[in-house]
């Protein structure tokens, strides 16, 4: 990080913190996306109806596999089983998982997510 900080100095850019980035990131995008204005009285609230993905997995001798399920802003549920033909530890296959899972969600332009797994 110093070897970084004293590089960036040269070309007069300054490291700045992660933790205050990362509220500030927060607050701009609840600002920008989740708060709806009221026609009627002008207050602005946050109102915010995601996705919901669950994901797990399970890696033993035998075979290694992957569960997703997606529920959809009208309770449609969609479930997706895979398996994976590497080696991997249960963590590896729960998260390949959380990717698909994502990756699917991006296809079907979903905005909001809410993600459930056990890792």
């Amino acid at each position: 990080m110093a070897v970084w900080a004293f590089t960036l100095l040269e070309i007069n850019l300054v490291n700045v913190l992660l933790g205050a980035v990362k509220g500030q990131a927060i607050a701009d995008f609840i600002i920008k996306y989740l708060c709806i204005q009221d026609e009627r009285n002008g207050e602005a609230h946050v109102q915010v109806v995601p996705w919901t993905l669950y994901f797990d997995g399970s890696c033993v001798a035998e075979s290694t596999r992957a569960r997703i399920l997606i529920v959809s802003l009208q309770g449609q549920k969609f479930t997706l089983m895979f398996r994976l033909h590497f080696d991997c530890s249960n963590n590896q296959i729960e998260y390949k998982g959380l990717i698909v899972g994502l990756n699917i969600l991006i296809g079907m332009k979903a905005r909001f997510v809410k993600i459930i797994g056990d890792s």
